[in-house]
C-alpha cells in the first residue's frame, strides 16, 4: 500500500510537485480553500478547506492515515507541524514552525547560535517605526515580521527620501500584526538555498544566485542555479543554510533558506521558510540543478524512507518571471513561440487581456514564468531572457 502524503496548497505551481509525488508511488491529498484549485483535478483526495484550520486538516489526515504533511506556502508550516504532532509524525515540531514564521524570533535563534544576522529594530506603529529607521540608518528594509507567506510581501527599501508613513503601512497591510522589522540593507550576491534535513543532518541541495527588479521593492526576477560562487565562499553558504534551519530547531524536513555574500567574503542571513522554495523549484528545476527530485525526497524523509539525497551534479537552470509595465493589457502576443523555445522546461502566463498591470511590489504582480536549462546558469538564464523578448504587450483602454 502506497503511503500517503497531505499538501497544504493546491494553486498552479503545485502540479508538477503533486504529479511528481503520484508518479513516485504516493497517494496525495490537497487542501486548498480555494473549492477549483488546479491541483484538485489530480489528487487522490481532496480537502476543500482552508488549510490554516489545522484541526480539519488532523481529522482528513487521520481517517486517510496520512504519514506525512507537505506545506507549500508559510501560512501552512506551523498547521503542517500541528497535524504531524497529534499523529506522531515526523516533520518540523510546532516551535520549529513557529521559530521560522516569525522574522523576529528566527533572527534570535540565528543570534543565539552565533550566525550571522542583521541587527534589527521592532516597531508596532509609524512613530515608533521612524525611531526604528533613525536607529538602523539608510538605506535600510523594512518587512513584516510575521508568516505572511513570502513573496516580498511588504518588503521594500527605504532611503533617506521614503515615505516612512507609507512605507510602514505597505509593510504591515499584508500582516495580521501592525508589528514591523527594519535593518540594515546590504548591497551583496543574494542566493537562496534548499535544504533537506533528516534526523538532524543536513545537506544543502543547491545554491541560487538571485536577480531582483529594481528598488525599492525586492521581488525575485531570475533565480539561477548553480551559483557561481566556487570553493570556500560556495561551502560557507551551504553550511551557513544547514546550521541556520538546525538552529530554529528542524531535524526532519525541507528548508528554503536566504541570504548573501557580502563584497568582504562575509555572509548575512536574511529569511528561512520550514518548506521547500515556492514554484516550480522543488520539481522540476531541482531534478534540473542538482540530480534530485526535492519534493519526492521530502516526502522519503517524512515516511521514514532512508535514501541518498545528495545532489548529483550542478547544472544550469533558472526560474525566470515575466515583467512588463504598468498599464490596461490589450493583448498579449508570442507566448507559444516563447514556450516552445529550446531549453525552456516549463513556462506560464497569468497576464491576459483586460488586466491591468500593476508595478512590481510583490511576486503578485509578476505575469509568469519560464524555467529554463543549459549546462550552465548564464546559458539557462540566456535561454529565458530570449524567451521573454518574444513576448509583446499591447496596452489600450
Amino acid at each position: 500500500m502506497s503511503a500517503a502524503i497531505m499538501v497544504l496548497g493546491g494553486n498552479v505551481y503545485t502540479v508538477p510537485s503533486i504529479l511528481s509525488l503520484k508518479e513516485a508511488g504516493f497517494t496525495v491529498a490537497v487542501v486548498d480553500g480555494n473549492p477549483e484549485a488546479p491541483a484538485f483535478e489530480i489528487a487522490d483526495i481532496c480537502g476543500k478547506f482552508d488549510f490554516r484550520d489545522w484541526e480539519q486538516g488532523l481529522a482528513l489526515a487521520r481517517a486517510q492515515k496520512v504519514q506525512g504533511v507537505i506545506p507549500t506556502h508559510d501560512r501552512g508550516v506551523l498547521p503542517a507541524a500541528l497535524i504531524s504532532e497529534a499523529l506522531g509524525l515526523r516533520g518540523p515540531s510546532p516551535e520549529a514552525a513557529r521559530a521560522a514564521t516569525s522574522k523576529k524570533l528566527m533572527r534570535q535563534a540565528w543570534s543565539a547560535a552565533g550566525l550571522p544576522s542583521p541587527v534589527i529594530a521592532i516597531a508596532r506603529n509609524v512613530e515608533e517605526f521612524r525611531v526604528a529607521v533613525t536607529r538602523i540608518g539608510f538605506p535600510a528594509i523594512c518587512k513584516p515580521t510575521d508568516d505572511v507567506g513570502g513573496g516580498s510581501r511588504g518588503v521594500r527599501r527605504l532611503d533617506a527620501e521614503t515615505d516612512l508613513a507609507e512605507a510602514y503601512r505597505f509593510a504591515t497591510s499584508f500582516s495580521d500584526s501592525p508589528e514591523t522589522l527594519v535593518e540594515p540593507c546590504y548591497e551583496g550576491l543574494e542566493h537562496s538555498v534548499e535544504v533537506l534535513m533528516r534526523d538532524g543532518k543536513g545537506i544543502a541541495l543547491m545554491v541560487s544566485d538571485k536577480v531582483k527588479t529594481p528598488p525599492p521593492y525586492r521581488v525575485d526576477k531570475s533565480v539561477i542555479y548553480p551559483s557561481r560562487l566556487t570553493g570556500k565562499a560556495l561551502q560557507r553558504v551551504r553550511m551557513l543554510s544547514v546550521e541556520a534551519a538546525r538552529a530554529v530547531g528542524l531535524r526532519d524536513g525541507a528548508a528554503h533558506v536566504e541570504l548573501c555574500t557580502l563584497p568582504d567574503g562575509g555572509n548575512a542571513l536574511f529569511e528561512i521558510g520550514l518548506r521547500c522554495g515556492g514554484g516550480a523549484t522543488p520539481h522540476p528545476i531541482a531534478l534540473l540543478a542538482s540530480g534530485i527530485n526535492e519534493i519526492v525526497e521530502y516526502a522519503h524523509i517524512l515516511t521514514g524512507t532512508v535514501r541518498d539525497f545528495s545532489p548529483k551534479f550542478a547544472k544550469g537552470a533558472v526560474f525566470h518571471f515575466i515583467t512588463a509595465k504598468p498599464g490596461k493589457l490589450k493583448s498579449v502576443d508570442g507566448f507559444e513561440t516563447a514556450r516552445a523555445m529550446p531549453g525552456i522546461i516549463e513556462a506560464g502566463l497569468t497576464a491576459k487581456p483586460g488586466d491591468m498591470v500593476k508595478e512590481i511590489r510583490t511576486s503578485s504582480d509578476r505575469l509568469g514564468y519560464f524555467v529554463a536549462a543549459d549546462q550552465t546558469g548564464a546559458e539557462a538564464h540566456q535561454r529565458a531572457l530570449v524567451a521573454e523578448q518574444q513576448l509583446t504587450f499591447e496596452y489600450g483602454n
